[in-house]
């Protein structure tokens, strides 16, 4: 029988194989047997794998289409194209579907169902502080920041629906994929996030949970590590100095408020305060002592400065890096599962 495959390669024809002994690491053990089946004839019967090479000379079988587990630990391939000219080892074909399993299995105990159970569990603590902070004269009742089991594990889910590969929650840190370190930054308002200064990672994601009212998240994936100098150039604090060395006139009673701001604007001087206090700022403060000066994330970090490291993502992060920042998840939490 003549089979066309997708790649325009006409085979000679195709048969299936039902392979009874293959190991844990998707070998076949040493003895195994199996039962070729051509033409829907049988024409080898639990046979040793061993004797079929040795009889052909060779045992051709190109890629396999599909292979499924039964309960019983066999497997069976369907094979959908055959060459005589093409070795390829049954052993590798099974390999790969072995180690693509592995890869695609969840690893930790969260699964989707106990995810969901979290967000709406934080979901009803917003809705309960909605309806407290109703009944309050002045004083407000704070919203948690948004759970970091909930933030990393949207992560996880995100990445896997991105790549087919499910990254695992049971690690030092917060995620593992491949042996790549995952940073996981969750929020739910547009205030600053907190880093540590010896946090490492090899990449970092942010979960976008404006909207987890409505379950919807965003998950922004920026493939830079805490070291690399793209990152930790930054702008966590400060800009840059612009001021000037200008003189001060010897009239400065008769200049006007507006005026006066103005001076200590150019002088890099602090412009809030009365008249008076700002005549007193020009000619007692140094030049560019009412500035901050500009710190990135690198210096911020290398100073080991606990506390200080602190951006919104938006506002801050993702406006300096835009090009490395990338959307791979905008939806229902519900796509996700």
């Amino acid at each position: 029988m003549k089979v066309k495959s997708k790649r325009n390669v006409v085979y000679d024809e195709t048969f299936r194989c039902c392979f009874l002994d293959i190991d844990a690491k998707g070998y076949l053990i040493k003895g195994s047997y199996i039962d070729i089946i051509k033409d829907g004839i049988t024409i080898y019967k639990n046979t040793n794998i061993a004797d079929i090479v040795n009889k052909e000379g060779y045992f051709t079988i190109a890629i396999a289409d599909r292979i499924r587990f039964k309960n019983n630990g066999n497997c069976f391939i369907e094979i959908v194209e055959y060459s005589y000219n093409h070795i390829t080892c049954i052993q590798s074909v099974i390999r790969r579907y072995l180690c693509k399993k592995e890869l695609m299995s969840l690893k930790d105990g969260m699964t989707y169902e106990l995810l969901l159970e979290n967000i709406n569990d934080y979901n009803d603590h917003l809705k309960f502080n909605e309806y407290m902070n109703k009944k309050m004269k002045v004083k407000k009742i704070r919203n948690e920041n948004f759970r970091s089991e909930i933030s990393e594990n949207i992560a996880k889910f995100a990445i896997f629906k991105k790549y087919g590969i499910m990254p695992n929650w049971d690690c030092k840190g917060d995620l593992v994929m491949l042996n790549k370190q995952l940073e996981i930054k969750g929020f739910m308002s547009n205030g600053p996030l907190s880093f540590g200064p010896t946090e490492p990672w090899h990449y970092i994601y942010f979960v976008d949970a404006l909207q987890t009212r409505d379950k919807i998240y965003k998950v922004y994936e920026i493939k830079l590590s805490n070291t690399s100098e793209i990152w930790r150039n930054i702008v966590i604090s400060g800009k840059d100095s612009n001021y000037e060395y200008c003189d001060i006139p010897d009239n400065l009673e008769s200049l006007k408020h507006i005026e006066l701001k103005e001076l200590c604007r150019k002088r890099g001087l602090n412009i809030t305060g009365t008249k008076k206090t700002l005549i007193h700022k020009l000619k007692h403060e140094e030049v560019g002592s009412g500035t901050k000066p500009k710190l990135t994330y690198g210096d911020i970090a290398d100073a080991d400065k606990r506390g200080k490291l602190r951006a919104p993502f938006y506002d801050v992060i993702k406006k300096q890096i835009e090009g490395h920042c990338k959307l791979i998840f905008n939806g229902y939490i519900n796509e996700l599962k």
